[in-house]
């Protein structure tokens, strides 16, 4: 009897495991893309500064702005270029 229920515990430790890891996994990324969202993306970045601080090293950022990237994506209006900003337009 002992036996059994220990067992019993353990099984369901492994699905509470398993389960935290799954909504650590959902709080954490993109739905559809499956990256990281921006939550865990700033916190990566906060405790890299803090390492590189600590190590007195540079940190370096790339950032990328994906657009169009998901198969199958439509838009309901085609890409138009922006006018560049010039301090002599008028403000719209």
């Amino acid at each position: 009897m002992r036996l059994r229920a220990g067992t019993r515990i353990v099984d369901l430790q492994r699905e509470l495991v398993a389960a935290r890891e799954e909504l650590r996994e959902q709080a954490t990324k993109d739905f559809l893309t499956r990256i990281w969202n921006r939550s865990s993306i700033l916190d990566v970045l906060q405790r890299e500064l803090v390492r590189g601080n600590r190590e007195k090293r540079p940190i370096g950022v790339v950032l990328a702005d994906l657009d169009h990237f998901k198969p199958g994506q439509r838009h309901s209006r085609p890409f138009r270029r922006r006018r560049p900003f010039s301090a002599s337009s008028p403000a719209a």
